[in-house]
């Protein structure tokens, strides 16, 4: 069964053996040519609605919207994989080339290393939307970070900060223009957020 959206756009509840999934289509207005389509999710029937792999009316319609605005742009990335994994990914993949060219063999970078440790296990933001990052998810995520140096806490932070613009500018026309607005105010790091010990003997020096 589908829904007429606006012209060329429609939403789809499908119907199948197991199970019943939201699908969008995309035509442009006037074009003859196939429809596009993409499977949102499942739907809510069966299970509630989580927002991510099940959604219900409301959920899945925003969903199609957003890709139906991305498709309307020209664009070719579905906004919703580009999240902190896909960042994290490929801004790692680049450093560990990188340094392995430098070194002439193969090696895992400093910044793959510390990345790894800290965001892949982080439940709360690892798979977080670009598109809907906020300074707040950023600014709990460090506060989540176990005790450490200053200048610890910074690297870590300027790492994460170099992949997620790095992807930004790779696929600034389907992201928040002010993301970047967003990585660099979320990932301040101040000294109140080092240890007690650690300001003080930087005080003495």
């Amino acid at each position: 069964h589908w829904r007429s959206i606006s012209e060329g756009c429609h939403l789809g509840y499908y119907r199948g053996a197991r199970t019943t999934k939201w699908v969008a289509r995309f035509r442009k207005a006037g074009a003859v040519v196939p429809y596009e389509m993409l499977t949102l999710g499942e739907t809510d029937d069966r299970a509630p609605a989580n927002g991510t792999t099940i959604l219900d009316w409301k959920q899945a319609l925003a969903a199609a919207t957003e890709w139906f605005e991305l498709k309307e742009r020209g664009g070719t990335v579905d906004p919703r994989k580009l999240t902190v994994r896909f960042a994290l990914d490929d801004y790692i993949a680049m450093r560990d080339a990188r340094e392995s060219a430098h070194a002439g063999r193969t090696i895992r970078s400093n910044a793959s290393q510390r990345l790894k440790v800290h965001i892949f296990n982080d439940a709360e933001l690892i798979d977080r939307p670009l598109s809907k990052l906020t300074e707040d998810d950023l600014r709990r995520w460090l506060s989540r970070l176990p005790p450490s140096k200053i200048t610890s806490k910074k690297r870590l932070a300027s790492d994460f900060k170099a992949a997620l613009n790095m992807t930004f500018a790779r696929h600034r026309s389907v992201l928040p223009p002010d993301l970047p607005i967003t990585i660099r105010y979320g990932l301040q790091v101040s000294t109140e957020d080092a240890p007690v010990e650690t300001r003080a003997r930087e005080g003495q020096i």
